[in-house]
């Protein structure tokens, strides 16, 4: 604030306005030099003075109320009460400001943090699933590798095993085989396996180890077992041949290498490798029916001691004419006979039965229409 005096000159400072207000009017109404010289070393005294003023007022700028209290009474009491309230409301408006920006953060700043979070979240995800991912696949390939050589041991054991039971079926030691081929969870004896040792069994004439297989394994099945008739066939054994069809009748029909392709059999085999009629007999008694490629064969091969045998066990759906058409061509007599004779009777039992299908429908008819 500046004070003015009567003069127009103004001073910032209350006591300077009072010292210069005095010696200004005193030097105007002396007007002579002794007054002004007096009154500029006056000024030149208070130069100093209002130096120390300025920079006592510039080290209280920020509360200029407590200089003027001290010069100004009721006035200044007033003033810088109404100055602590503007104070004090721009401090609560401050505080306010930053408890605002605190309590309620930007939302960009809480995006930041979450995207931070979740990257970091995703991060520790990805990293736990590599090393779980590691883990089971370090872990599977152990396993397989496990697999592998236990199998390869598996192998190995179950190979010379077979080898060791093949010996023992060629020499007939039946105590060691029944050793060998003790039932065991670990070493289960395969199907094919049990064929080969029947196969040997067969070809070197051991009944009792023929016997000593069927009757441990009795669910095998003979008629894909083309090595046993061809051993048997090479090796004629008739009690070899009566285990085996006793075990299963259906062996009779069993594909064998007869040069005749699938579809042959041991009876095939037999006309073709020229057996007797016993060994043919048996295998008819056991077979259930006999196809028109084995009597083609045996017309063929003029068997007229086992042609009878043979035509009794025939298929229903058999031709007979084609069967004596073929005889014929061939030129043997008796071989046309035994078909004729056969043919003659099996129409007399058809014509048997038709008639005694017609009496028998008249029958019902006759009573039927008495009732």
């Amino acid at each position: 604030m500046v004070h003015r005096g009567p003069t127009g000159v103004g001073f910032r400072h209350p006591p300077l306005s009072v010292l210069g207000f005095t010696l200004v009017s005193y030097a105007q109404v002396q007007y002579d030099i002794s007054g002004i010289l007096t009154a500029m070393l006056l000024l030149s005294a208070l130069i100093p003075a209002w130096c120390v003023l300025n920079r006592y007022r510039s080290e209280y700028e920020e509360e200029p109320y407590d200089v003027i209290c001290k010069w100004n009474g009721t006035r200044s009491r007033v003033q810088r009460w109404e100055w602590l309230k503007k104070r004090e409301r721009m401090e609560m408006e401050m505080e306010m400001r930053t408890n605002s920006e605190i309590k309620e953060p930007k939302e960009e700043l809480v995006e930041d943090a979450w995207d931070r979070f979740r990257s970091k979240y995703t991060e520790h995800i990805l990293e736990w699933n590599r090393r779980h991912s590691y883990i089971e696949a370090r872990s599977r390939y152990f396993s397989d590798e496990l697999g592998t050589m236990t199998d390869k041991i598996h192998s190995t054991n179950a190979a010379d095993s077979n080898r060791t039971r093949q010996q023992v079926c060629k020499i007939g030691d039946l105590s060691t085989l029944k050793r060998l081929t003790a039932p065991s969870p670990d070493n289960p004896i395969q199907t094919a396996a049990v064929l080969s040792l029947l196969t040997t069994a067969v070809q070197y004439q051991h009944p009792k180890i023929v016997a000593y297989l069927l009757s441990t394994h009795p669910t095998i099945s003979l008629t894909q077992s083309t090595d046993i008739v061809t051993s048997l066939l090479s090796q004629p054994n008739i009690p070899i041949l009566r285990l085996l069809l006793s075990h299963d009748p259906a062996f009779a029909s069993a594909d064998a290498n007869d040069g005749m392709g699938p579809g042959g059999g041991a009876l095939l085999a037999a006309l073709l490798g020229g057996q007797g009629k016993d060994v043919i007999v048996k295998i008819v008694r056991k077979a259930a029916f006999v196809g028109e490629s084995v009597l083609s064969i045996a017309v063929q091969k003029e068997r007229v001691d086992v042609l009878g045998e043979l035509l009794r066990k025939r298929w229903e759906r058999i031709d007979i004419e084609r069967l004596l058409l073929k005889a014929r061509e061939e030129g043997n007599g008796r071989v046309v006979e035994i078909l004729e004779e056969f043919r003659s009777r099996t129409e007399e039992r058809s014509d048997e039965d038709e008639f005694g299908k017609i009496g028998e429908q008249r029958k019902r008819w006759k009573f039927g229409s008495i009732r």
